[in-house]
């Protein structure tokens, strides 16, 4: 994850109030990456900011030889495409999972790959929290099974076709590391879990 640490840092240090979390950037790439790239536009109604802010995330990250004009918008530079897919191979997304559907109005998940380690659920709860969400749940893969890492039991006890769908539907490795967000809005629970994991990312990188 150097590179987009790095890449964060730099943001940062560029002069210009800008209220974006790192899940804000981070699907500004994913949205450059794909064939029709990203623009002011998109912005607003993907990720319901202003347009002032649209603005000037796309003019920061630019200056950062990370997006390059197309079209009337914005896709990846080769810089760019190697910030995303060192961030696509760490983190994957899940929505609209029925199994667990009922917990939240609306459900994000997000898998840390190779996380490889016990979590601290609490400190995890209380980011998801924090970052707008309403509700958290946090699993693990072991060597057998899906647990709840707090109490070590099993997945399948509590929510068996939440439990199939882990192993079969996104084939979770040993030590992934699972981080459920509920929402009020999908947008709500997708930044809530995004930030809780980069904000994981970061705290195992330092």
């Amino acid at each position: 994850m150097d590179r987009w640490e790095g890449f964060l840092k730099e943001f940062n240090d560029i002069k210009g109030r800008l209220n974006i979390s790192p899940a804000h950037i981070y699907l500004t790439l994913k949205l450059a990456s794909s064939r029709y790239g990203v623009s002011r536009y998109i912005l607003i109604k993907e990720l319901k900011i202003s347009e002032a802010s649209a603005r000037t995330l796309l003019k920061k990250i630019r200056s950062l030889n990370v997006l390059t004009p197309l079209r009337g918008g914005h896709i990846l530079t080769e810089k760019g495409e190697e910030i995303f897919k060192e961030l696509s191979a760490k983190i994957k997304e899940y929505s609209n999972i029925e199994s667990v559907k009922n917990i939240a109005p609306c459900i994000h998940m997000v898998v840390i790959k190779g996380y490889n380690k016990l979590p601290n659920v609490v400190i995890i709860r209380d980011m998801i929290i924090r970052y707008g969400g309403l509700i958290g749940m946090v699993l693990y893969k072991t060597e057998k099974n899906i647990i709840f890492p707090d109490s070590g039991e099993k997945l399948r006890k509590y929510y068996p076709d939440f439990d199939t769908y882990l192993n079969k539907t996104v084939e979770l490795e040993i030590g992934d590391l699972v981080i459920i967000a509920g929402g009020n809005t999908c947008l709500d629970a997708r930044l809530s879990a995004l930030n809780t994991a980069f904000n994981i990312l970061r705290i195992e990188n330092n």
